[in-house]
């Protein structure tokens, strides 16, 4: 393999555990703690609802969020199995040439890393220690993935149920007669519609760091895994590797891209509801809310713009880009 390629995996190596304990820091941050709490009250509030559709619409993403979760442990623990079990045949392999050779030869280890002890004398406690560490850091991966992924599809259910309240403002979600009083009932939504926006903009305020990082590194990881599977090196890692790194990037930029598609469906659900058999007054504050709602709401990357999955691709293609002129370079 050329020397370019092993740099590449080094620094893929490098930007991949970096990701994993940024993104595991940040989501220990007291800011981080505090948005859950909102949520959760967000969640015991909607689960309060009297409204069967309201119900059906969580549930709906409910399941949707756990499948997601299974998927991301999934795959972080077949990446750091796969990791495994070729540290222990490669180790296996050598102890065997050792007795045949009755010669000490160099352990391999499954991550190229600096240890303060001779790693060839303590080749058991090295390798037991880098098996920690990839475990560990599966962990984190998958545990950030979820959280990220998981206020994105709660955002995303958010507003589909709004809609749902906006075409249908002047049913009783709660067991109150509210139809008799259509400009409270408005007014009512036209609070929530603000509270969710508020919300929205804290979780962009919290996650638009995470996702810099995610966007910034994936580029490099992604090439490098495709350069290590041309040049035929750990090919069902690099392969899986690769594939997750695909698979995690436009998981996340189509949930923050369903927040964007569902906040631009809001002007058109209250266009959609009755609202010409209400008073001029209701009519006024209905017409102001479908202009506020013109503007959808997004996620960023950052300082970079909004999460889409245009922006995904356009990551996917650079790291193509990088693979080819490096592949070509050999």
């Amino acid at each position: 393999m050329c020397t370019f390629i092993l740099a590449f995996q080094a620094i893929s190596m490098i930007l991949f555990s970096t990701m994993a304990s940024i993104k595991g820091i940040m989501c220990q941050f007291k800011y981080f703690v505090r948005l859950q709490k909102i949520i959760i009250e967000e969640e015991a509030m909607l689960l309060a609802w009297n409204d069967q559709k309201t119900k059906e619409i969580y549930t709906k993403h409910t399941k949707y969020s756990k499948k997601l979760s299974k998927f991301f442990l999934l795959a972080a623990g077949l990446a750091a199995s796969v990791l495994v079990e070729m540290g222990c045949t490669n180790s296996y392999k050598v102890y065997k040439m050792e007795k045949r050779v009755n010669v000490s030869l160099e352990k391999p280890l499954p991550l190229k890393l600096w240890y303060p002890w001779d790693k060839n004398r303590y080749h058991i406690l090295t390798i037991m220690s880098q098996f920690l560490d990839i475990a560990v850091t599966a962990f984190y991966v998958a545990v950030a993935q979820i959280f990220t992924t998981t206020l994105l599809i709660f955002l995303r259910a958010k507003l589909q149920i709004m809609q749902h309240q906006f075409r249908n403002f002047d049913r009783n979600f709660n067991n109150r007669d509210i139809i008799t009083n259509g400009v409270e009932t408005v007014r009512m939504l036209c609070v929530k519609h603000q509270n969710l926006i508020e919300l929205i903009n804290s979780v962009n305020e919290a996650l638009r760091n995470i996702i810099f990082v995610e966007f910034s590194m994936s580029s490099v990881m992604f090439a490098a895994g495709i350069l290590q599977v041309i040049a035929g090196q750990d090919l069902l890692l690099n392969i899986e590797f690769s594939i997750s790194m695909i698979s995690f990037l436009m998981l996340l930029a189509w949930n923050a891209n369903e927040i964007r598609e569902q906040s631009s469906k809001l002007a058109m659900a209250l266009y959609e509801s009755k609202w010409y058999e209400q008073k001029h007054n209701t009519k006024a504050i209905i017409h102001f809310m479908i202009i506020g709602c013109q503007k959808p709401l997004s996620i960023n990357i950052g300082p970079l713009g909004p999460i889409t999955v245009d922006a995904a691709m356009s990551r996917i293609r650079l790291a193509y880009s990088y693979s080819s002129v490096m592949s070509g370079e050999k």
